[in-house]
């Protein structure tokens, strides 16, 4: 008999937790696996503690099973059902996979990038190239850019190649070629 993705998937719990990590506060999400909300906290507990070198403080703020977790967010959760995935082949009890430090937070996160509407002023005989993180413009949009790529009908393309670019598209970077019209 085989396994269904949600038979899978009810093995597994979302934290939203909060750490120190070499004198650095962060913020991030942790997947478990677990039959049970305590064998899922036993694991990140376990996480923590063999890695005590680096992180000195952990807590957790929510702890989800995955299936819910997914069906009640409001964004697609490819990505995180991809690392779930892999989690899963290499049975890994616990994972970080989305890390945000909040001592030194990225400059879009402390909203010194800024998208703005208007068309941008172009040179004369001057070609203009853009390189758009697919990653950055999703959290701070919340759309994700390769659709809004093939509507825009710009020429573009991935700077990352093959595999690489299958298992990353969300987050990898793309140059588009900026035209007059």
């Amino acid at each position: 008999m085989s396994l269904s993705y949600r038979d899978v998937y009810r093995g597994y719990w979302v934290a939203e937790c909060r750490y120190t990590r070499n004198g650095e506060e962060f913020s991030g999400t942790m997947t478990l696996a677990g039959n049970s909300e305590e064998h899922a906290i036993g694991h990140m507990r376990h996480y923590f503690a063999e890695h005590q070198a680096e992180y000195s403080f952990a807590q957790y703020d929510t702890l989800t099973p995955l299936i819910p977790y997914v069906e009640n967010s409001q964004q697609l959760e490819l990505l995180l059902l991809r690392h779930i995935g892999q989690q899963h082949a290499k049975s890994c009890p616990a994972v970080l996979v989305d890390k945000h430090n909040l001592t030194h937070p990225l400059p879009s996160e402390k909203g010194d990038i800024h998208y703005q509407v208007g068309q941008p002023v172009l040179l004369d005989d001057t070609a203009l190239y853009m390189v758009i993180d697919s990653g950055e413009y999703h959290r701070q949009t919340g759309q994700f850019l390769v659709p809004m790529l093939y509507g825009s009908r710009l020429p573009w393309q991935s700077l990352y190649q093959g595999e690489t670019q299958d298992s990353l598209a969300e987050q990898a970077p793309y140059l588009v070629h900026i035209q007059r019209t």
